[in-house]
């Protein structure tokens, strides 16, 4: 619960960066970001949730996929 209630707090806070982004208010500093362990993240917290309905969540990601973007953001 308090993993999913940081994660809630952070995607809150990043649509409060986006909007002073487009504002102009804020800089983006773009760089490569590894996708695998946020999608691991993502997978830790909807497991416990997909397992009492017999879903299993797998991930299948090389393990050099990046995404271009600000990491903070």
């Amino acid at each position: 619960i308090v993993g999913a209630g940081r994660l809630m707090l952070s995607m809150i806070e990043d649509l409060l960066e986006l909007q002073a982004i487009e504002a102009g208010r804020a800089t983006v500093h773009l760089r490569d970001v590894a996708l695998r362990p946020l999608v691991a993240q993502v997978a830790g917290l909807l497991a416990p949730l997909a397992a009492p309905r017999g879903v299993t969540i797998a991930q299948h990601l090389p393990a050099d996929l990046v995404l271009h973007t600000d990491e903070r953001r």
